[in-house]
């Protein structure tokens, strides 16, 4: 059941537009490709949650847990769970990387929460990924889905989980948005 879960990747601006999301973020929404970019973020969070997220965005230097429900385009909610941290961009913005809980959720199923906070990593320790690691590592940051790579590299879900998990060790990132985090550090990818 775990391998269904969906994740989203968010960066907001300071004044909480959304700067750029992974491709997958539209999709679990229901929005057409290029509908979510520039809009204000707080459009697409339950009315009752907004107190929450405003005060998640009022701390953003801190690594914080992000709970909350999310409008698809047919307007029934989501239930995402995941992570919030500042980027270290001149121009500020957060990074959230949420996954679909729904489903979870409803079958009263709890999900593992990482705790553990962000290590600062270097240059040198994204070097001594293997060739197929930083490929998984650059796919996964752009926000594709292990399937998603797996049909893109012609391997096993199995086998990109692997690489996954070999990657959060080698550079030490506990969670999604620190993964997101260093690849934006180190120029791995652009911001739109």
């Amino acid at each position: 059941m775990l391998e269904q879960l969906r994740e989203i990747i968010i960066v907001i601006d300071q004044d909480q537009n959304i700067r750029h999301h992974s491709r997958s973020t539209e999709q679990i929404l229901g929005y057409p490709a290029g509908a979510l970019h520039g809009k204000n973020w707080l459009d697409y969070i339950a009315i009752d949650d907004h107190a929450v997220a405003l005060k998640l965005l009022a701390q953003p230097n801190q690594h914080q847990r992000v709970d909350l429900r999310m409008i698809h385009r047919e307007n029934f909610l989501l239930h995402m769970e995941g992570t919030m941290q500042s980027t270290d961009e001149p121009e500020g913005g957060v990074i959230i990387a949420l996954t679909d809980a729904t489903q979870l959720k409803a079958r009263g199923i709890a999900i593992q929460r990482l705790t553990r906070d962000p290590n600062p990593t270097t240059d040198a320790m994204y070097q001594q990924l293997t060739p197929r690691e930083k490929e998984i590592f650059l796919l996964v940051a752009e926000g594709y889905t292990s399937v998603e790579i797996a049909n893109q590299l012609i391997i096993s879900r199995r086998t990109v989980d692997s690489h996954r998990a070999n990657i959060m060790d080698k550079l030490s990132l506990p969670h999604i948005s620190a993964w997101v985090q260093f690849a934006i550090k180190q120029k791995l990818i652009a911001l739109d």
